[in-house]
């Protein structure tokens, strides 16, 4: 991968982000590895030419053993995609009570599923952060929801695994265990009222579950697949709530 060295500055969009939120601007720092003042001589900023992102150091996951448990070893993203370790990652719906959800048009700079519709809000779990935590910080980063952590509720766990190939990042094996969780509303929320992070996601739909029941048995390819456990505790969850908002 090519790669030059560079220095990075104040950037434009962290300083739209830091008058209305400190907050978020530095939570902004931590994930993309951007600086608010120019670093010192002594910590280079490394370019990647082709992504186009400026990083300090690449994302790692904590590594699972087949049981679930930790391994007490951590990897880099890219490894762990490129060798198909299994690693844990939160899902997010947002879900009303009459079964309409919530989907993402993943960027079509994701390393696996570029383009293709998915759950509301989802995301790794970096090594040595909680599940819950990483949750309600990928509905804040992804849509611009601000939740505290009681308002989600936890519905299960699911192993998934997917392989493919990009473009951009080649032949990935992707092995997860999912821990989704959904933030039901009362009602559909107003598309602007969501404040989408272009890096990950280039847009959003409501969609009826069953509807969207009918996309993943199709295996339709504009879609995410996901594997018959997570579909099948997934809507019989949506289902049970159906049934009790009538």
């Amino acid at each position: 991968m090519a790669r030059a060295l560079c220095w990075v500055g104040r950037s434009a969009q962290l300083r739209k982000v830091l008058k209305s939120d400190r907050a978020g601007c530095d939570w902004l720092q931590r994930r993309h590895a951007f600086a608010l003042q120019r670093p010192s001589p002594q910590v280079p900023v490394f370019w990647d030419q082709r992504r186009d992102v400026r990083m300090c150091a690449e994302e790692r996951f904590d590594l699972l053993a087949e049981d679930g448990s930790l391994l007490g070893v951590t990897k880099e993203r890219s490894l762990v995609h490129k060798h198909g370790d299994l690693h844990r990652s939160v899902h997010v719906w947002l879900c009303t009570y009459n079964g309409e959800l919530l989907l993402q048009l993943r960027s079509a700079e994701k390393d696996t599923f570029p383009g293709c519709w998915d759950v509301s809000s989802a995301g790794h779990i970096s090594a040595g952060n909680g599940s819950r935590d990483t949750a309600v910080r990928e509905l804040d980063e992804e849509l611009g929801l601000r939740v505290d952590n009681d308002n989600l509720e936890f519905l299960f766990s699911a192993r998934s695994t997917n392989q493919g190939s990009t473009t951009a990042y080649g032949s990935f094996l992707d092995r997860e265990i999912q821990d989704v969780y959904a933030l039901f509303l009362a009602h559909k929320l107003d598309d602007k009222a969501l404040c989408l992070q272009e890096s990950e996601v280039s847009g959003v739909m409501w969609l009826h579950f069953e509807d969207y029941r009918v996309k993943l048995l199709q295996a339709d390819s504009q879609y995410v697949p996901r594997p018959e456990e997570y579909q099948e505790k997934m809507f019989d969850c949506l289902k049970s709530r159906a049934r009790q908002a009538t």
